[in-house]
């Protein structure tokens, strides 16, 4: 009877763990907590060599849009932050972005070549620069050249970085959860860099429907559902 009844809190203990795995996987939906800190998540120009066109007949895929929350503030365990944005089709060769502490300091400004082409863009923060605190807030600027001699009809887009600490209970299922999983645990937790990051290297190394599908998931979750199809760009 002991071993039997044994036998059976390892089944439930087992089961537990089963079904908050699953949980943990198939959270693909992230919740900001809607600070009210200013910001501008779309940039849209109205003159230049950037596309234009009327505000009531723009969409996101005409614009320069971060890959952030609705409340405009990127949360991050990261100190050097890998950051995304989608940048439009354009004839723009340059983008510029800068990263401020709370005084409005510069700790970061970088201008880099761009494409022409649509898609998602990844800026890494380097390692050079001063780490991000946990508890802090930076604040960042991004936009798409559209005339270096008249910086007037940028596309600019603005917002706010946190720093926060990744959680013991996090990192240890971080260890025991396979990589495809991550992403879930980290919207659930939160910290929407990491919950974004995770699932972009899933697709740039195994693009399948599922990965697919998490990635469609989550970016709806956020209001940017219309960029799901945009390639990530290395």
């Amino acid at each position: 009877m002991g071993f039997l009844r044994s036998g059976l809190l390892c089944l439930v203990a087992a089961t537990v763990v089963t079904v908050s795995l699953v949980d943990v996987a198939s959270a693909q939906r992230f919740t900001p907590k809607n600070r009210g800190l200013p910001g501008r998540r779309e940039g849209g120009g109205t003159r230049g060599a950037c596309p234009t066109l009327q505000t009531d007949q723009r969409t996101l895929q005409d614009s320069v849009v971060a890959i952030v929350p609705q409340d405009n503030v990127i949360t991050t365990a990261s100190d050097h932050p890998t950051l995304m944005w989608h940048v439009p089709k354009t004839s723009a060769t340059s983008a510029s972005f800068i990263l401020l502490n709370e005084k409005g300091e510069e700790l970061y400004a970088q201008d880099f070549a761009l494409s022409g082409k649509a898609g998602i863009i990844r800026l890494s923060v380097p390692q050079t620069t001063q780490p991000l605190q946990v508890g802090k807030t930076y604040q960042w600027k991004f936009a798409l050249v559209c005339d270096a001699d008249d910086r007037s009809g940028d596309m600019v887009t603005e917002g706010w970085i946190e720093r926060v600490n990744l959680p013991e209970d996090v990192q240890r299922k971080l260890q025991t959860l396979p990589a495809k999983d991550h992403s879930g645990l980290y919207a659930e937790s939160g910290i929407w860099q990491e919950a974004l990051n995770s699932l972009a290297d899933l697709r740039l190394q195994n693009p399948d429907p599922a990965v697919q599908s998490d990635w469609k998931s989550l970016l709806q979750s956020v209001d940017l559902g219309d960029l799901v199809q945009d390639p990530v760009m290395q």
